[in-house]
């Protein structure tokens, strides 16, 4: 599967070619191989993620969907820096829920310690109906191909570390903790804490549990986090998938589903994080909200392992600000985040037209705390800031939100706004809290000066700038941040899905065109489940030069791009790109033209379920 990276005015959106290419007869089967994802179920995709010398087997998985659709598989490899790449047969596994599981075995007692293995996989279907598929990628993604060299290129990759030790119950002699750590409340990675709620309630189906490790790279290369309820007797497992580099920690992400659990039922928790195993032993992380330990026993982790009580949240205790004649309101406003619900804070979060009108989202925990407020905004070389009211929202997980509207109309193309909120409550008990901060970040004050400063600013019609961390490194400390609500970050699972299931789908009449022969293209939203709110649908033309046209106004990227924001309806809907035509004479010819298509969500920071590409060519004769 083949990567285009195209960087929309300095906002990096990775797009993935989709599951089908369509061509005149066949199709790419909907397989896939991330070493890092845990399926089939309790095992990892490439067992052992990272072997070791001495390890007797190394397993591969190959995940494909609809089942039946696999017939045969290799998976082909070969020492690195050897010519000749070998083969081992693949064989069914398991069919669990709707995907189809495939495993291949290699003898790994065959290498040693610093050598380093390259892969890919071969895998085959109905030849009336499907190409062979090459699947290629790292760690973390899947790619796939028709062309076998682009896999050959670009395989898989691991590096035998070397004999895996066996630990002692008092840790093994000469090897060292992780420097790894998980604070409930702190606010890392950025825009999330590392329980995420940190205070679940029975309307939360998942909550994501994040682990620190410094330095980057070359410490923690996985691990699990080891759950139950409160009186269960056994342990629950769940892998821990790479999330990011945030200056200089890497962040680890695992999720527990509480959907079958109710208020009042309490869950216990626990890390075990591995590295490179002739260096770190295993290393298990607890205990509480605002403290983190490591530890060598696993014994001792699940005596002071973390816990939760779904439903009982605490009431955050008062910030009181020197200075100031009442405390600060527990208010924030982080334009990337999506809350309340289907919205980022800020909507759209980079306006791309003179004439949108922005809406600005507040959020305030406790709900009825906050009992109103005010939006000014102008242009950076204006003296003069306007205002508009904030109005109640919605009441979501505890929070309340508040919504005002941002005139964008008397700014042109390229023009900066500024803008900051300032939110009241009972004056009685609270000051008038100022709120400022950039796209990833919100800060509070009770000085107004201090928020016109620094307050948020976006450039209309110039698109968004990716948040960059801020470099830096992090020691655990059992100092956390101080427990505010921490809106819920939805975070993508990297399993493929269908196609048709959830995503994108082209079409044209055909993919070679000559004089006189009918042409169109009609995009489709395919959804089979509830509406999706927010959703902006990109489809457009790359001609091969490094040139893109974006429906459907067809601005030419760079440095312009297009799309439509809607809202997905179930169903399949159709968006004519292309009205049918005759395609004329005098074209001369040109070949690898591709339309794509894709689901965007409404932060633009990642792609909803599948892309589609059609690929096509002209010339003036069959």
């Amino acid at each position: 599967m083949k990567r285009i990276i195209l960087c929309l005015i300095g906002l990096n959106i990775c797009i993935f070619c989709p599951q089908y290419v369509f061509g005149e007869t066949f199709e790419l089967m909907n397989v896939w191989h991330i070493p890092t994802n845990e399926e089939p179920p309790s095992v990892t995709m490439r067992n052992p993620l990272q072997p070791c010398e001495g390890d007797a087997n190394v397993y591969v998985y190959c995940g494909g969907y609809p089942h039946g659709m696999i017939w045969s598989g290799y998976w082909k490899y070969r020492l690195q820096g050897e010519p000749d790449w070998e083969q081992i047969a693949f064989s069914w596994d398991s069919n669990p829920n709707q995907n189809e599981y495939f495993i291949a075995v290699l003898d790994n007692l065959a290498f040693s310690e610093g050598q380093t293995i390259e892969y890919y996989l071969a895998m085959s279907g109905n030849p009336d109906l499907y190409d062979d598929t090459y699947v290629y990628g790292d760690d973390t993604h899947s790619n796939k191909s028709a062309n076998e060299a682009d896999a050959q290129s670009s395989p898989y990759t691991y590096t035998l570390n070397g004999p895996r030790p066996t630990p002692s119950p008092s840790g093994t002699p000469g090897l060292t903790l992780l420097n790894v750590w998980h604070i409930p409340t702190n606010e890392e990675p950025t825009s999330a804490t590392m329980r995420n709620p940190v205070y679940p309630n029975s309307n939360d189906d998942v909550v994501y549990i994040y682990c620190g490790a410094y330095p980057t790279g070359n410490t923690a290369t996985g691990g699990s986090m080891m759950w139950k309820e409160s009186g269960q007797a056994s342990w629950n497992e769940v892998a821990f998938i790479f999330d990011s580099t945030q200056g200089n920690n890497d962040y680890w992400i695992a999720l527990v589903n509480i959907s079958s659990f109710g208020d009042g039922d309490t869950i216990l928790y626990y890390l075990k994080m591995s590295g490179n195993p002739s260096v770190y032993m295993d290393t298990y992380v607890y205990g509480n909200d605002s403290e983190t330990h490591t530890t060598g026993q696993e014994g001792t982790a699940q005596a002071g392992a973390y816990q939760f009580t779904i439903g009982n949240a605490p009431t955050p205790p008062p910030t009181s600000t020197p200075g100031g004649s009442g405390e600060k309101l527990n208010v924030w406003h982080i334009p990337i985040n999506e809350e309340p619900a289907g919205v980022t804070m800020r909507k759209p979060l980079y306006p791309t037209d003179a004439f949108d009108d922005v809406d600005i989202y507040c959020g305030g925990y406790p709900q009825e705390v906050v009992w109103g407020g005010t939006l000014f905004w102008k242009a950076s070389t204006s003296s003069s800031w306007l205002s508009a009211v904030f109005e109640w929202s919605s009441n979501e997980n505890g929070n309340a939100y508040w919504r005002a509207e941002l005139t964008n109309m008397p700014y042109s193309a390229g023009t900066t706004v500024e803008y900051y909120l300032a939110m009241t409550g009972d004056p009685g008990i609270y000051a008038t809290t100022y709120v400022y901060g950039s796209d990833d970040v919100t800060n509070t004050t009770l000085d107004e000066l201090t928020a016109q400063d620094a307050a948020f600013t976006y450039q209309v019609g110039f698109g968004g700038v990716t948040p960059t961390p801020t470099p830096g490194q992090r020691t655990p400390t059992p100092t956390p941040t101080a427990p505010v609500s921490s809106p819920t970050v939805n975070i993508p699972t990297p399993t493929p899905t269908d196609p048709g299931y959830l995503g994108m789908r082209l079409e044209m009449p055909s993919t070679v065109f000559i004089p006189g022969d009918p042409c169109y293209c009609t995009a489709y939203t395919v959804n089979p489940g509830s509406l999706i709110s927010g959703v902006k649908v990109f489809v457009f033309l790359d001609i091969g030069t490094g040139d893109y046209y974006f429906w459907p106004s067809w601005t030419h990227f760079p440095p312009g791009f297009d799309y439509v924001e809607t809202d997905i309806e179930q169903g399949t809907v159709p968006y004519q790109v292309l009205p049918e035509f005759d395609w004329p004479a005098g074209t001369g010819s040109a070949s690898g033209i591709r339309f794509y298509a894709a689901m965007v969500n409404a932060a633009m920071t990642g792609i909803i379920g599948e892309m589609d590409i059609w690929e096509f060519e002209w010339r003036e004769t069959d």
